[in-house]
């Protein structure tokens, strides 16, 4: 057998091991439960390992979902419907990662640029505090006045914080 025929047998099984995972059927029955608690029901049916960001995904979410013995991926798209949340099933392992916007998406959010200063509680100027929109990697720092600039779009939420630490003196 050549190389080539043993790279293709190779690439065969290969996918046809990835479409039966993505293939699994799973039943979900839940009202106002945390993600989480449906995250594991999905992990237990399927025997998935679960890799994920708390910063991306609200496992205390409430999520409600009714299905019966569908493919693992209708499940997911419905569960993360109207979210931020994608997902990749890949090597047993089911990845929720964050959604790409499509170029019709990112046109139709309505963009403004948002300013603000950071104080600490005595008014003063917090010089260099991250401003961050939450669940995303888009932020600045504050300047020397505390001031800050940051385009966002309707609906962004934005996260501040500020981490001071001392270091040693060399003698």
């Amino acid at each position: 057998m050549g190389f080539f025929s043993r790279l293709l047998l190779l690439s065969a099984v290969l996918l046809s091991f990835i479409t039966v995972i993505s293939a699994q059927k799973v039943t979900l029955s839940y009202q106002h439960a945390p993600l989480e608690t449906v995250l594991n029901s999905v992990k237990q049916q399927t025997k998935l390992s679960l890799v994920f960001s708390e910063q991306l995904v609200d496992i205390n979410r409430p999520v409600s979902i009714h299905v019966s013995k569908i493919e693992v991926n209708e499940a997911l798209n419905q569960l993360f419907a109207g979210t931020n949340v994608d997902f990749e099933i890949k090597n047993d392992k089911l990845y929720l990662v964050e959604r790409k916007l499509s170029v019709q998406e990112k046109s139709d959010r309505t963009i403004e640029s948002v300013s603000g200063m950071v104080v600490d509680e005595k008014g003063d100027p917090v010089i260099g505090a991250s401003v961050l929109i939450k669940n995303s990697s888009v932020g600045t720092i504050t300047d020397f006045m505390g001031k800050f600039v940051l385009n966002v779009s309707e609906g962004d939420m934005l996260i501040i914080s500020y981490s001071c630490f001392a270091l040693p003196l060399i003698h």
